[in-house]
């Protein structure tokens, strides 16, 4: 179930790359989109191990990883018209 959104991520991080440098909001988009696929690879981990302890720490970094996604999401929105 995670795969698409992190194939969806990746190919809108390949799209922001290709939007020039100097576009408001790029390197935001940039941080915010690859803390995303992030989050999404440590909740994909966490589903997987099979190691109670090391499943929960994965899911602990996850949600921290998706709160920083948040964060930087509400940042973004201020950022772009």
């Amino acid at each position: 179930a995670l795969a698409p959104w992190r194939s969806a991520a990746h190919h809108a991080l390949t799209r922001v790359r290709a939007v020039p440098r100097d576009a408001p909001g790029k390197k935001l988009a940039e941080r915010w989109l690859k803390s995303l696929i992030a989050a999404l690879d440590l909740q994909r981990q966490a589903l997987s191990l099979i190691d109670p302890s090391r499943a929960a720490r994965a899911a602990s970094l996850a949600r921290k990883q998706i709160a920083e996604s948040h964060r930087l999401e509400l940042r973004l929105d201020r950022v772009l018209p």
